[in-house]
C-alpha cells in the first residue's frame, strides 16, 4: 500500500515536470539568446557570466530530471518485487515465491562458485591475451568478455589461434554444461521441495489434500464432540422407574474415575517419598 502510494506521488510529480519542461526549455534558451554577445555596452567577462549562470541553471534542470528518473525506475522495480511477493497468497502461484525462497541459500553459495570461476578465467584470459586482443585488455575487460560469452556472444574470431579457442572452449564447456545444469538442479529441487510440502505457506501440496484435511478436521472434531456427550451422565428408565445408568456411560465415568484416583495415588506416593 505504501509503495503503492509513492508510486502514485512520484507519477505525479514526474507529469507536473515533463509539463514545465517546455516552459523552462523556453525561458533557457531564451535567456541563452537574449545575451548581447555583439554589444560593447557589457564587458566580455559580464558575458561569460551570463552564459554560465544559464548553463549552469538548464543543467540543474536535466541533473533533476535524471534524479526522478532513477528514482522512479527503483520504484517500479520494487512494484513488481511486491507483485511477485503478493503471489504466495495464491495456493498455486505460491509455487513461484516458495521456489525463490528454497533456493536462495544454494543459489547465493552458487553464485560465489560462479564469480570465483568467471575471476578465474577472466584472470587467465588478461594474462595470457591481454598484451594482443581488445577484449582481455584488463580484469574488467576480461570480465564482461567473458559475461557476453556465456550469455552466447562469442568473439568473431575466437577459433583463429589454438589457444584462444582452447580456451574458449574450455571456459563454456564449464559454464553451460556444469555451471548452468548446477543452477537448474538447485532450482528444481527447490520446486520439489515446494510442491511436496504445499508452498510458501505449508498447507497441502494440492486442492484435492486440501479438501481431504478439512474433512478430517470436520470428522476430528465431531468424534470429539461426541465423547464429550458420552461423558455426560445419560439415564434410561429402569423396570422400577427409577433412573438407570447406561452401560457405556458407566464404563466411560468408571475410567474417567480409575484414572483420577491413579493419579491422587502416585501424587500421595510421590509426596510421601519426600
Amino acid at each position: 500500500m505504501a509503495c503503492s502510494m509513492v508510486l502514485t506521488h512520484m507519477l505525479i510529480m514526474r507529469s507536473l515536470t515533463k509539463s514545465k519542461s517546455a516552459n523552462r526549455t523556453e525561458d533557457t534558451m531564451g535567456g541563452l539568446a537574449s545575451i548581447p554577445w555583439g554589444s560593447d555596452a557589457l564587458e566580455p567577462a559580464r558575458k561569460k557570466a551570463l552564459f554560465f549562470e544559464e548553463l549552469e541553471v538548464w543543467l540543474d534542470f536535466m541533473e533533476a530530471e535524471d534524479n526522478e528518473e532513477h528514482l522512479l525506475n527503483q520504484l517500479l522495480g520494487l512494484l513488481i518485487i511486491r507483485l511477485i511477493i503478493a503471489t504466495g497468497f495464491h495456493p498455486r502461484l505460491a509455487l513461484l515465491t516458495g521456489t525463490i525462497k528454497h533456493s536462495l541459500d544454494d543459489l547465493f553459495h552458487a553464485t560465489i562458485l560462479v564469480m570465483l570461476i568467471l575471476n578465474g578465467f577472466a584472470s587467465v584470459g588478461w594474462w595470457r591475451f591481454g598484451d594482443e586482443r581488445d577484449e582481455f585488455a584488463s580484469l574488467e575487460v576480461s570480465i564482461c568478455t567473458l559475461t557476453e560469452i556465456a550469455a552466447g556472444n562469442f568473439l568473431e574470431d575466437w577459433s583463429e589461434t589454438s589457444e584462444l579457442a582452447l580456451f574458449t572452449s574450455f571456459y563454456s564447456i564449464t559454464m553451460f554444461v556444469v555451471v548452468l545444469n548446477f543452477l537448474l538442479a538447485i532450482i528444481v529441487e527447490a520446486y520439489m521441495q515446494v510442491g511436496q510440502t504445499g508452498g510458501a505457506t505449508g498447507g497441502p501440496a494440492s486442492e484435492v489434500e486440501w479438501a481431504n484435511e478439512g474433512r478430517q478436521r470436520v470428522e476430528r472434531d465431531g468424534a470429539m464432540s461426541g465423547a464429550s456427550r458420552h461423558c455426560l451422565v445419560t439415564s434410561r428408565p429402569g423396570a422400577n422407574g427409577v433412573g438407570q445408568q447406561s452401560e457405556a456411560t458407566g464404563g466411560a465415568r468408571a475410567g474417567v474415575l480409575g484414572g483420577s484416583q491413579q493419579a491422587e495415588a502416585r501424587w500421595a506416593n510421590g509426596r510421601g517419598n519426600r
